[in-house]
């Protein structure tokens, strides 16, 4: 029997939410393997159309199992849950996240990703949140508009938060996650303050070369 017949079945076992967990994770690797194979397409030249299809098939399918088991544990999350349900929680949370990104559903992601930034303040899960903010305001990078900024916006006030929230943030919370050192955060994180305080300046438009 296999993990989605299981879950179908037997609901109310007490290993089923870990069982959906495992087939929402199933689901990803799929996606992953078809986005590898779409990567290398010498090998797959005829294959695009299908996998870029199969791919998105797998992530919508994750993101049903995931958006629903997060659904199901919020809606007891006032009920005193033990270990394993808040880990299951912040798995299936990012994981919604992650797929509204991959799906490319960007305002909606960037609204996860603050969602949960704020949700695992002083935690270390709070730097997973930030970088899925990063990654949506580098993918506007080369846009322009009211998502832009908003994306912009959202990514300063994260750094700006987490600048101060990180000495709050327990020393082996960083190794625990292989999150990096408290050290490279503060460099990297002061960094990206600097750049986001000091834009670079729009290129010039050489005399002539304009409408």
């Amino acid at each position: 029997m296999n993990l989605k017949e299981a879950a179908r079945q037997y609901p109310a076992n007490p290993g089923v939410l870990t069982a959906r967990a495992h087939l929402g994770e199933c689901y990803l690797k799929l996606a992953q393997e078809a986005g590898e194979k779409l990567k290398s397409p010498e090998g797959y030249a005829g294959a695009q159309v299908h996998l870029a299809r199969k791919r998105q098939e797998w992530v919508e399918l994750a993101l049903d199992v995931f958006q629903k088991l997060a659904d199901q544990l919020e809606g007891t999350s006032s009920k005193a849950p033990g270990q394993e349900e808040i880990a299951l929680l912040r798995q299936a949370s990012f994981a919604v996240a992650d797929c509204r990104f991959a799906l490319g559903e960007l305002p909606e992601a960037l609204r996860l990703y603050q969602l949960l930034f704020r949700r695992y303040a002083h935690q270390a899960e709070s730097l997973q949140a930030l970088l899925g903010i990063y990654r949506i305001y580098q993918c506007y990078q080369a846009a322009s508009g009211p998502e832009k900024t908003s994306a912009l916006e959202a990514y300063r006030a994260a750094v700006q938060t987490t600048l101060a929230d990180l000495p709050t943030i327990p020393a082996e919370a960083f190794a625990q996650r292989g999150e990096g050192t408290r050290d490279y955060w503060q460099r990297w994180l002061t960094q990206e303050q600097a750049k986001l305080a000091n834009p670079p300046a729009p290129a010039l438009t050489p005399q002539g070369a304009g409408p």
